[in-house]
């Protein structure tokens, strides 16, 4: 990542390699084979915080304790978690829940990567897809947009609808997650 010119601070070869690793060793403890995304996700503010500035909006408060826990636990300093309540809000004409617009302003104005991995998904209700609409502005030229989930029919449909739009492309599409750069 070092070499990429739309990442503020990049990860060495070394880190990365790092961050493989500690998410293999995640999944193996978990009992699985495979390294998922989550896996990735666990490890990732371990291994690389000391190099970038990560946020969080979390709109569950058991889960958002939970996670400032595991923060304090792994002496992360660079991680800001914002509470942020699902509200009715309009999104592209249509009446959406998802996070309040008070966190969402909490964010740093210019976003490198972005993990999508919430809210919960209600069926047939695309409870992810105001992400890129609200987000857009923020993206770096070149940032990384990584949709979780994407095994479901919602996140799929999503995908394709953020790309027909233009200002996205496809990196990579695997069956659990879809990794997109910002054009």
């Amino acid at each position: 990542t070092r070499a990429r010119a739309n990442l503020t601070r990049g990860l060495s070869p070394r880190a990365a390699l790092g961050l493989v690793r500690a998410a293999q060793a995640h999944a193996f403890i978990a009992g699985r084979d495979a390294t998922l995304p989550e896996d990735v996700q666990a490890v990732l503010p371990s291994v690389v915080a000391h190099r970038l500035e990560l946020y969080g909006i979390e709109h569950d408060p058991h889960f958002a304790a939970r996670v400032r826990w595991d923060i304090e636990q792994h002496a992360i300093v660079n991680y800001a978690l914002f509470d942020a309540p699902l509200k009715v809000q309009m999104v592209d004409g249509r009446s959406v829940r998802w996070y309040d617009q008070e966190a969402i302003e909490k964010l740093p104005a210019q976003i490198d990567v972005l993990v999508i991995d919430g809210p919960p998904a209600e069926k047939g209700a695309a409870t992810r897809a105001p992400a890129w609409p609200i987000l857009r502005s923020r993206m770096r030229q070149g940032g990384l947009v990584l949709i979780d989930d994407a095994h479901r029919t919602d996140e799929r449909e999503m995908v394709r609808a953020w790309v027909a739009d233009g200002g996205l492309r496809v990196l990579r599409d695997c069956r659990s997650f879809i990794l997109l750069e910002v054009a």
